[in-house]
């Protein structure tokens, strides 16, 4: 009779334990699959372009399982007003962290700056004409390099003046247009402060133009020494093969 009273507790327990852990299981999904709110980019507004600073009216609130929400997802639409967007956010999708700019950016600006997540960079504004600005062609994400001409004061009571030419900055990138697209009336380019200062002083005792770079390129290339009038001369006079334009080593074979 023991025996049997045994058998029907154990039986009584499994049971009981199968039951438990039916209703664990259930409860787990669930959770797993419960709605939860998520800022999306409001699907009636359209995407949110990059470097554009949120508005109330650019974000909703939807309903995703938890499941699907990843770490760094926002579920408050007031925890993303008021930032700047570092890539576009496609309509419907839901926003987080990676999509908007580094804290502490406080305009626009700075956040196309901060994004290089260069500490040494600073925003700098060249001014350009319609020929040093390449007619207004420059489009922001640009590189460029920037090219000082001014004329130094030269000779023992430096009262003659040296016409100097330099790269003063390589590869920089153009993050913002001054003026109109057609007319502008400069850019602004990422620089560390010694190259603003550089560029600053070529302002104004001479002129700044800038190359652009092609989509793929050789950074050294613009690793130059400064022009000078005796470099110049002596340069040319070495290798009367420069004048002719073109590639150095097509006009050498074609001197032989």
């Amino acid at each position: 009779m023991k025996g049997k009273n045994s058998g029907s507790i154990f039986f009584m327990l499994s049971i009981i334990a199968a039951v438990g852990a039916a209703f664990l299981f259930t409860k787990a999904a669930i959770t797993y699959n419960q709605l939860v709110p998520v800022v999306v980019a409001n699907p009636s507004k359209g995407d949110i372009p990059a470097f554009h600073v949120i508005q109330a009216e650019d974000v909703t609130v939807a309903m995703a399982p938890r499941s699907e929400i990843k770490k760094g997802t926002y579920k408050n639409i007031n925890g993303v007003i008021g930032k700047a967007t570092r890539t576009l956010i496609p309509a419907g999708e839901k926003i987080s962290t990676k999509h908007l700019v580094v804290e502490g950016a406080k305009s626009i600006l700075s956040a196309k700056v901060s994004e290089k997540k260069d500490g040494s960079l600073r925003g700098f504004p060249i001014p350009v004409d319609m020929v040093s600005g390449l007619g207004g062609a420059l489009e922001i994400g640009d590189k460029v390099d920037v090219i000082g001409a001014l004329n130094l004061p030269a000779g023992p009571m430096k009262s003659n003046k040296e016409p100097v030419s330099k790269i003063l900055a390589a590869g920089v990138e153009i993050i913002g247009k001054i003026g109109s697209k057609e007319q502008p009336a400069g850019y602004i380019v990422n620089l560390t402060p010694k190259q603003a200062q550089d560029v600053q002083f070529a302002l104004l005792n001479g002129k700044i133009s800038f190359a652009v770079y092609p989509f793929e390129y050789d950074l050294k290339a613009s690793d130059t020494k400064p022009t000078t009038t005796e470099s110049f001369i002596f340069q040319y006079l070495a290798n009367p093969s420069l004048i002719q334009g073109g590639n150095s080593n097509e006009n050498a074979n074609s001197n032989q």
